[in-house]
This record gives C-alpha cells, sequence and structure tokens, in this order.
C-alpha cells in the first residue's frame, strides 16, 4: 500500500490544547491501541481536538474519512444544550462528524435523564454498525437508553495493560514516600487539608504534582488557610516527565483526587489510592475493583486505607477488549 492509498483515520484527541495532563495520560494509553489497530503503513493519522473547535482545514478530510476514534475522555453529557465537553461549535461543520467510534469513552456525570438533544446529537455522529467500547457499565446503561446495542464495556484504556503478573507485582503495604493530587474544580479544603495533613503524619517525604492547570494554584490557597509549611512537601513540575520520573524511582505512593493520576501509578508499578470525587472513580471502581475511598469518607477510613495491605487485583473485561479491537 502506498502513501497516497492509505485509508485516512481521524483521531479526536482530548490532550490537544487540554488543561489537564489526564488528558496526556489518557491519550499515552490510546495512543499503544491505536498505533497496534492501525498501523502507519495502513492509515493516515490526523488529529482533531475535542475541547476546542476543529480547524476548517481539517473539514473535508473527516468527511472523507474511513474511520474516526474519539479517544478515553468523560466526553458524553446527557444535556449537551447545557454544557458539552466536545466543543463542535464554530469549528468544521457538523456533518463533518460522521460514523465516530468510541475508545473508551465515559459519561460525564449522574444524570436523571438525558435530553431529545443529546440522544440526536449521539445518533447522528456515532457509528450504528462499529462497536463503541466505553469506560465503565453506567456509561454502558446510558448508551443502551439511547438505541445503541453495538457497546461493550471495557473499563478505562489506562488499565488494559494491568496484567495479573503486573498487578502482583505491586506493592501490597505502605511505601516510606507518597504524592498526592488535588483538583481545583472540585474544593473542599477541609477534606483535602485533612488529606494532606494525614499523608504528612504517614510517610517521610510528602510530594504534590499539579495535574491540572489551577490545581497549584489551589494548593496554595490550601496551604495559607490550614497553616500547613510548605517546606514540608516538595511540589513537582507541572509535566508527565516529572510524574514518571517520581514513580520509576520506587518507594513512592500514589494517593490522590486524579483519577488517572492514580491509574498511571498504578501502570509504574506504584500502590495507588484514589480519592473518588465524582462518577467517573466511582463507577471505574465498582466495574473493576480499582482502589478508592469515597470523597465524603476520607477523614473516617483515610488512615485505615494506608495503612492496610492491598494487594491490587483489578477485574478487567478481557473479552470485550480483544472484540473491540479484533473488529478492525
Amino acid at each position: 500500500m502506498t502513501p497516497l492509498s492509505r485509508k485516512i483515520l481521524i483521531v479526536h484527541n482530548p490532550a490537544i490544547g487540554t488543561d489537564n495532563l489526564g488528558d496526556e495520560i489518557i491519550m499515552r494509553y490510546c495512543n499503544r491501541v491505536l498505533a497496534r489497530c492501525f498501523p502507519f503503513f495502513r492509515y493516515r493519522r490526523i488529529d482533531v481536538p475535542t475541547h476546542a473547535p476543529v480547524d476548517r482545514r481539517c473539514e473535508e478530510a473527516m468527511k472523507r474519512a474511513d474511520l474516526q476514534i474519539v479517544c478515553g475522555t468523560n466526553i458524553l453529557c446527557p444535556h449537551v444544550g447545557k454544557y458539552n465537553l466536545w466543543k463542535m461549535e464554530g469549528g468544521v461543520d457538523r456533518s463533518a462528524y460522521r460514523n465516530i467510534v468510541l475508545l473508551a469513552c465515559g459519561w460525564n456525570r449522574y444524570s436523571p435523564g438525558i435530553s431529545e438533544e443529546s440522544r440526536a446529537l449521539y445518533r447522528s455522529i456515532l457509528s450504528r454498525d462499529r462497536l463503541h467500547c466505553v469506560r465503565d457499565a453506567y456509561t454502558e446503561r446510558r448508551m443502551e437508553e439511547m438505541g445503541f446495542r453495538n457497546v461493550v464495556n471495557t473499563n478505562c484504556v489506562t488499565l488494559w495493560g494491568l496484567s495479573s503478573r503486573r498487578m502482583a507485582r505491586i506493592p501490597a503495604g505502605k511505601a516510606p514516600s507518597a504524592v498526592f493530587t488535588l483538583t481545583a474544580h472540585r474544593k473542599d479544603p477541609e477534606r483535602d487539608a485533612f488529606l494532606i495533613e494525614t499523608l504528612l503524619g504517614n510517610y517521610r517525604e510528602t510530594f504534590f504534582w499539579p495535574q491540572g492547570n489551577r490545581d497549584k494554584d489551589y494548593f496554595g490557597e490550601l496551604l495559607a488557610l490550614s497553616g500547613i509549611p510548605r517546606t514540608k512537601i516538595r511540589v513537582l513540575e507541572r509535566s508527565l516527565e516529572a510524574f514518571d520520573g517520581l514513580l520509576d524511582r520506587g518507594g513512592i505512593d500514589y494517593v490522590g483526587t486524579r483519577l488517572h493520576g492514580g491509574c498511571h501509578a498504578l501502570n509504574r508499578g506504584r500502590r495507588a489510592l484514589i480519592v473518588a470525587l465524582d462518577n467517573r472513580a466511582t463507577e471505574i471502581a465498582r466495574d473493576t475493583n480499582l482502589p478508592v475511598v469515597p470523597a465524603e469518607d476520607v477523614a473516617g477510613t483515610l488512615q485505615e486505607r494506608i495503612d492496610a495491605r492491598i494487594p491490587v487485583s483489578l477485574r478487567i473485561q478481557r473479552d470485550n477488549i480483544k472484540q473491540w479491537k479484533n473488529q478492525f
């Protein structure tokens, strides 16, 4: 196959222009899947943003694309007329969004209903023939409510590579050091100060990694309110490389409110405890046994969970993953 005869693959990439390094984590794992399913010599890949309008220069390629994939984020919204994380307005014509396949996407939030506008949007842009895969059983049910029967739950793509052998190598007991995250758009100063103080009382070294673009500012506000000395905590550069470097040195636990920071820590062989702030971590944990503590239980159970030996034993839907991959 010559370069000119390659098929066109449009990748809707949440990491383009993101203010959250969690999107870069998602895409790191999505890219591994895409590279295997859609090799370079067969597909010409064009990445377009989900969190910003698509440049009009991409419109013709999207309309001619053999396949479009949207990657890994919690992009599906029950009421797109009120809020839509998929920024379609102001870019290419809506007709360019066609026959799109979901790769481990999630439902944005708990909601008692789904608007007709949302139903109409997803029915118009998502493939009715190809198999979609979603992050959790809750998202699968919401998709089915909209009439999609071509959906399987594969869990989050960040967990696909965690084999039983890799999970067995993750320490069950407490490490000497810890790294934590915060979430600026879900502030709870009392809970988050308790989390930090608990870590300072349990670990010889404590690090803070700002995953979101406003998390470091919130960290500063939190220290000022709580009186926790900044000198007791080492702040990492806001980059995935800095986070990797710390995780790879070993002897460190992850504890924090950022879901994908925790999933990435597990992939680097580190013990992780994720504070579940919303439906994403809660539903993935319900399906997989991901180690989480509900946000409302932090004060009552965080110390116990830090002290406990917790072997990592995740339930991953490997047959569904294989089914999704094999369709290509």
